[in-house]
């Protein structure tokens, strides 16, 4: 077995074929050490990840529409997923708070929400047939019983309510999210009258290929009627799968599905697998075909496939391929695959699965040397490209090899049979001929805005005498929270950063919340909860996974940052700090967050965490012979906060502007290229600006040890305030204006809209995250729930609102002026920011 400490860790086909299922590393067994936060782990390892987690799954009955009753953190990453999708208009939610945790209060608005949710779809012009809720694993801890819950809202809303579980819990356990959803989907059929001619296709979300010669196989054998859920346009049609004579199982997390349709209904079930090797393909069909008492003819595509294996021979002479996990199929059959046809795999990027290893006992036969890396492992913080690779395969592989050719393979068609494997092949040949290019991410554009979210005529939050449920959204998504907050605050300073969860929430955290992270590698990892943990916290197993994972990195301090299971189950957090610091010799940071909150009171927690860690008082420290320089220390300024994503530059220029960086300066940005050092010398700093309310109390704490003096407020470089200023002349002196985003930030772009406008213009500004009493203006709101923005925009009769182009859904019906002024907690990816630039851009401000 290979891999040493500071690398990571693999081991060769032999090696894990000669140690069967049974003998699995433990470095590929999730429950045995923390997890490492790379795509393929992210997709494997969350219910809500990308692609089809439980939510977008659960969403493919027709005529459905979902509601999320969760912590926010749980429904944090479904604007992006949504728009990605088309599933924003038909995702709603429930926030639960810590009353909730306590009480269960949130079950019994249920009912009142799914009334709230029909009217809406119903002013759009949908008409839901069933809701979908979806819970997590607060819920699980609770004991939530949902099909009691769903049987009580379906009775007192006369819709169907199916139940589905986003339990990152118990991603390993005998039912997991990805199982337990299949089952409720195919629960809602019936057995109706047999049709000999029909066949249902079970397993996929996502339709098959129309291309592929499965429907034409199926026609030899006289099946005419090829039925799946994703082709299904109302849920009468999908209804109709009750009369099919048995089911094609095509991925073995539906074998529990279809079981159950074969116990409940009488339906029959054969089980097909998604291979790439062709003879493998005739034999499926040839077996099926001999169960059904018929043959097959498959020359024509044989013959195909045999054209197209010469081609791919060719393309690949000399060449060599690594494959990832996130693939239309096994990667280790598909290594396999491309090894038959003696087209060199230098290594494969995943944690093989049980069925997997009869793959991998031919491949080890063949190419003993074919690395397996274990794609969960801590250890993958240290990969850096070891072997060549001429193409990537699969959308994650582009983590590992970024400059290299790839083809994502990830597609909504699913590929199958020769179809796929000829596909499959044509695009590895185009790749390797220079026809590729990187992925880039999905931006938020006018055409999608208008194109995934429906008009609303009912908007139930101006309804004064209305009285709705607390946590209520039925416009936008929630926020990010205070986990992945105080993640921005600790990502660059080179600790172990352990976010306390099942998995989920560091997909959110990763995925969806953190900007930096494709382009640059930090130690965050799942603690890698399951059921068993959270009910008996076991701390202990924490603490040898942490052991284990810091004898193969190089963190200089361990961060804990806490989210809803932890919060549930009450987790001593003191108490981990204080056996960690025994057994490791290094300082534990511990940040209690819940998930429950906003991302900036993470922040804020995590500053003083790390200030009280680290700074030492001025005479503690040894003096370094350097030139002594004025320092602005700056509090605030992660890329959720601030415009300036890309880099702190921006603000050193506005500082030096406002006069409070003298030339030959020094700006430290904490939390932003600095490094402990900087934070050890903390107490030396000349002055602070805090350029957002996350950053005020660590800063007071700051003056009152120190006698630091402070600077409040966001600095905004005066060509953008002019270019800003003359974008606003157009607009009517008289013209009342409401700003949304952080309250610092806010207030300065208020005087940059009143030098626009006169002093005598009225400015407001609103904010759904912390607000200070002293910045505040007599009319400025605090905005707590959806329905307080739309009452803040009509009853304030603004004009003009700036603001995040999410925010403009919760207000259908205004007929003011919007101007974008986004904020990444709010639309993430979606805005398409990723520089200043780009920032001012969307806000219509060219330099």
């Amino acid at each position: 077995m290979s891999g040493k400490t500071r690398e990571a860790f693999y081991i060769t086909a032999g090696e894990l074929a000669g140690s069967g299922p049974g003998g699995m590393p433990e470095e590929m067994v999730s429950e045995k050490g923390l997890i490492y936060s790379s795509p393929a782990t992210l997709s494997y390892n969350s219910p809500g990840a990308q692609g089809f987690g439980v939510k977008r799954a659960g969403l493919v009955i027709p005529e459905s529409v979902m509601l999320l009753v969760a912590p926010a953190c749980c429904g944090r990453n479904t604007t992006i997923l949504g728009d990605m999708g088309g599933y924003s208009h038909r995702t709603f939610f429930i926030e639960m708070d810590e009353n909730d945790l306590v009480t269960g209060r949130h079950l019994t608005d249920i009912p009142a929400v799914i009334r709230e949710i029909l009217k809406v779809c119903r002013s759009r012009g949908q008409d839901p047939k069933v809701v979908v809720i979806c819970i997590t694993c607060v819920d699980a801890l609770l004991g939530t019983d949902l099909e009691r819950v769903c049987r009580k809202a379906e009775e007192t809303t006369g819709v169907r309510v199916v139940p589905t579980y986003m339990y990152a819990l118990t991603r390993e356990g005998k039912n997991p999210p990805m199982v337990a959803v299949r089952e409720s989907i195919y629960g809602l059929l019936e057995r109706l009258p047999v049709k000999s001619r029909m066949v249902n296709l079970l397993g996929f979300f996502s339709s098959m290929d129309k291309d592929s010669e499965l429907y034409d196989v199926l026609g030899q054998m006289g099946i005419t009627d090829v039925r799946q859920v994703s082709d299904c346009e109302t849920l009468d049609e999908f209804l109709q799968m009750g009369a099919a004579n048995f089911n094609i199982l095509l991925h073995p997390e539906g074998r529990k599905a279809a079981a159950g349709l074969q116990e409940r209904l009488g339906m029959p079930f054969v089980e097909m697998s998604r291979v790439y090797e062709t003879d493998r393909i005739g034999k499926q069909y040839r077996g099926l075909a001999r169960a059904l008492g018929a043959e097959v003819d498959l020359e024509k595509w044989e013959v195909q496939a045999s054209e197209e294996t010469e081609k791919l021979k060719e393309a690949c002479r000399g060449k060599s391929i690594a494959i990832g996990q996130v693939v239309d199929g096994s990667p280790a059959e598909m290594a396999l695959a491309l090894t038959r046809l003696g087209i060199r795999v230098s290594s494969v990027f995943a944690n093989p699965a049980a069925e997997d290893f009869p793959y991998i006992k031919e491949l080890g036969e063949l190419d003993p040397d074919v690395r397996f890396y274990a794609a969960l492992d801590p250890s993958m913080v240290n990969y850096r490209g070891e072997e060549k690779a001429d193409l990537t395969i699969g959308r994650d592989a582009v983590y590992y090899f970024p400059d290299t050719p790839n083809i994502p393979w990830d597609s909504e068609a699913q590929p199958f049979g020769y179809t796929g494997f000829i596909s499959f092949s044509r695009e590895i040949r185009r790749a390797l001929a220079g026809e590729w290019k990187k992925e880039t991410n999905v931006i938020w554009d006018e055409e999608l805005q208008g194109k995934d979210i429906p008009p609303s005529s009912y908007d139930p939050y101006l309804d004064p005498e209305e009285k709705l449920p607390k946590g209520m959204r039925l416009f936008m998504s929630p926020f990010t929270p205070d986990q992945s907050g105080a993640s921005s605050v600790l990502y660059e300073y080179g600790g172990l950063q352990i976010i306390m969860d099942a998995g989920g929430c560091v997909g959110n955290v990763c995925g969806y919340d953190e900007p930096r992270w494709l382009g640059r590698q930090s130690d965050v990892f799942s603690a890698g909860l399951r059921d068993l943990d959270a009910i008996l916290g076991r701390d202990q197993l924490l603490i040898e996974k942490t052991g284990k994972a810091l004898k193969k990195t190089d963190a200089r301090f361990v961060a804990l940052t806490g989210t809803p299971v932890p919060s549930v189950i009450a987790t001593d957090y003191r108490a981990l700090k204080k056996l960690m610091e025994r057994d490791f010799g290094i300082p534990v940071v511990p940040v209690e967050t819940n998930g429950l909150e906003l991302y900036d009171k993470g922040q804020e927690k995590a500053y003083m965490q790390l200030i009280k860690t680290f700074t030492v008082d001025p005479d503690e420290l040894e003096e370094d012979g350097s030139a002594v320089r004025h320092r602005l220390g700056v509090l605030g300024a992660t890329p959720l906060d601030i415009p300036a994503l890309d880099s702190p530059e921006a603000l050193e220029v506005a500082f030096r502007e406002k006069g409070l960086l003298p030339d030959g300066g020094e700006c430290v940005v904490f939390g932003r290229g600095d490094s402990l050092e900087d934070l050890r010398r903390a107490g030396t700093l000349d002055r602070i600006a805090v350029v957002s309310p996350s950053g005020l109390k660590p800063a007071r704490y700051l003056e009152d040890r120190f006698g630091i003096p402070i600077t409040v407020g966001y600095p905004i470089e005066e060509r953008r305030a002019q270019e800003l200023c003359r974008k606003l002349e157009a607009i009517p002196k008289g013209t009342r204006v409401l700003i949304i985003h952080q309250q610092f930030f806010a207030n300065s772009m208020r005087e940059i809209v009143r030098g626009a406008l006169g002093e005598g213009a009225s400015v407001d500004v609103a904010t759904w995250f912390m607000a200070r009493k002293e910045f505040m203006e007599k009319d400025d709101h605090v905005i707590r729930e959806e329905c307080d923005l739309t009452k803040t925009v009509f009853g304030g009769r603004y004009d003009v609102v700036l603001g995040d182009p999410v925010y403009k859904r919760a207000i259908p019906g205004w007929n003011g002026r919007y101007l974008e002024l986004p904020h990444y907690v709010a639309s993430g990816e979606l805005a398409g920011i990723k520089t200043e630039d780009d920032f001012w851009r969307r806000a219509g401000v060219e330099i």
